[in-house]
């Protein structure tokens, strides 16, 4: 663990941005889920 106030607050932003990161990946994976339903379901030409 970091020791002071800037240790706590760089601790605290790496852990906010590993959190942004993996958001940013579910959200990643969800739109190929929907681009993939879409090809699936109407062709090519749709996506």
């Amino acid at each position: 663990m970091p020791r002071g106030p800037r240790g706590q607050t760089a601790w605290t932003a790496a852990a906010f941005l590993i959190e942004c990161m993996q958001e940013v990946d579910q959200v990643s994976q969800f739109l190929a889920d929907i681009r993939g339903d879409t090809r699936a379901r109407y062709g090519a030409a749709a996506a």
